[in-house]
């Protein structure tokens, strides 16, 4: 978001173009913006600002936020993230709730209620939690989580799972490879992270890709067929930038036709996004 446009972009210009884009949608339409507890807030020049410290605090100033999204047409919100950050990790650096599970746990719910009492959808991320990723993955190809098993049992998964106990909708997987887990695809690519999402969190609602076009999310794919592996492991939202979205659509029609992504699963993952879009479509 440059100063230029910040400096003349209104509510009303946002709830008109949101007003667009639903009356040519084919159906219920998804309106999503990064909004994080003290990160990367894409609306923050519109909206009051808040700097709340207790989980009460968080959950009435976030019940505020989506109240004036929802007046603007913005129904999803990428955010809350919920990474126990413990060491260095220069992609959330200056984003991320701190080092203590059941704080990041406290405040992060917080946010999800306060986001789902005014009609708002949160999509908590990045899956499965990234204490540290020494490389940016949005730079480094070679970014990797190395958490053992046993700490995000213990540590970086308990924000999720209060997540999904306080009834998130969606998680985002996270960007790089989990070599505890399967270090040989990124978390949004690995159908070993999607499982422990859907069976140790029991979570049945829309998991949606970190952006594919990063160079540790891809990998050595190039960004159509990331798209295509990403459904393929189970994701059902893909996050992708406007300009390869066309070349994305392709390769998803031509994997379904050739038989390397089910019908079965495309249609599975359209559903949850339907279901979703129908309760909180933009207006």
């Amino acid at each position: 978001m440059s100063d230029a446009r910040a400096s003349v972009e209104t509510r009303e210009l946002v709830a008109a173009a949101v007003s667009r884009f639903a009356a040519n949608g084919a159906g219920p339409v998804l309106v999503a913006a990064d909004h994080e507890l003290g990160g990367i807030r894409r609306f923050d020049h519109l909206l009051r600002r808040h700097s709340p410290t207790t989980a009460d605090a968080v959950r009435e100033a976030f019940a505020e936020d989506g109240a004036a999204l929802g007046d603007m047409g913005v129904n999803m919100t990428l955010g809350p993230i919920l990474d126990v950050v413990r060491g260095p990790n220069p992609w959330l650096a200056d984003r991320n709730l701190g080092a203590d599970a059941t704080t990041v746990s406290a405040l992060g719910t917080a946010a999800i209620e306060g986001l789902l009492s005014s009609g708002v959808v949160a999509i908590a991320k990045h899956f499965p939690g990234h204490a540290a990723v020494a490389l940016d993955p949005a730079e480094e190809r070679d970014a990797r989580l190395t958490t053992p098993v046993d700490e995000l049992e213990s540590i970086d998964e308990v924000p999720f799972r209060a997540a999904v106990e306080s009834g998130v909708r969606g998680l985002m997987l996270g960007p790089v490879p989990v070599e505890a887990l399967d270090g040989s695809a990124a978390a949004s690519l690995s159908p070993v992270v999607v499982s422990r999402a859907r069976d140790r969190l029991g979570f049945q609602g829309v998991l949606v890709t970190d952006d594919i076009d990063a160079p540790a999310t891809r990998g050595h794919f190039d960004v159509p067929a990331a798209a295509v592996q990403a459904l393929v492991a189970g994701a059902d939202m893909l996050l992708v930038a406007a300009s390869n979205a066309a070349a994305c659509a392709d390769a998803i029609y031509q994997a379904t036709v050739e038989g390397l992504l089910p019908f079965e699963r495309l249609a599975e993952a359209a559903g949850r996004v339907e279901a979703l879009a129908s309760q909180n479509a933009a207006k």
